[in-house]
């Protein structure tokens, strides 16, 4: 019976030091190639695959690479895919007093179809909804509640960001705690078996 309980604090334990190995963020492309519209007017860190590693501003970008305006340099490099280990975009959220149209649709092409999302837009109400469509120049919102579809400009958007539903928080809040819970209680449980010994 000892044996079995070390045996499960030890897997629990694995499971803890892998989970923050296993998780990627969204925001890492990685080997895959990426939409241009996101990467043109990103700051972004490259990680090439003979070791290298790039930060600057994506002048461009095609299906085949893109230039980089490298961090104090006055000249732009082509970079090719087939040469990236990964790409860190930045975190897709867009604030901002003044409007910039290609960095809000650049966020919303981060995000993706889909995705639960925030607008507050210049002179009005903050929208909530699922992204249905991202055009040239405005954003399709399926909003909360209304199940209507409304076209947001990207001109007058100043806030664009993933937003979690009431019901996501809860369930994260509510795994957190429960997993820290049954954690201190087999730590607890463990350690009386030692001390019986």
């Amino acid at each position: 019976m000892n044996s079995w309980k070390q045996l499960v604090a030890l897997l629990l334990v694995g499971c803890l030091v892998t989970l923050p190995m296993q998780a990627r963020s969204a925001s890492q492309v990685g080997a895959v190639r990426p939409d241009p519209g996101i990467l043109e007017g990103a700051s972004v860190k490259v990680s090439l695959v003979d070791g290298k590693t790039l930060e600057g501003l994506v002048e461009a970008a095609d299906e085949n690479g893109f230039l980089l305006a490298s961090k104090g340099a006055h000249s732009s490099t082509r970079i090719e895919y087939h040469q990236v280990a990964k790409v860190r975009l930045p975190r897709p959220v867009y604030r901002s007093s003044v409007a910039d149209p290609g960095a809000v649709r650049r966020v919303a092409l981060t995000l993706g179809i889909g995705h639960h999302v925030l607008a507050r837009v210049a002179a009005g109400p903050t929208y909530r909804g699922h992204i249905q469509a991202i055009e040239a120049d405005h954003l399709a919102l399926l909003l909360d509640h209304d199940h209507g579809v409304m076209q947001v400009p990207f001109s007058e958007i100043r806030h664009l960001e993933q937003n979690l539903s009431r019901g996501a928080k809860l369930a994260i809040i509510l795994g957190a705690v429960g997993g820290t819970i049954l954690i201190i209680v087999l730590y607890a449980w463990a350690l009386s078996d030692l001390q019986t010994r």
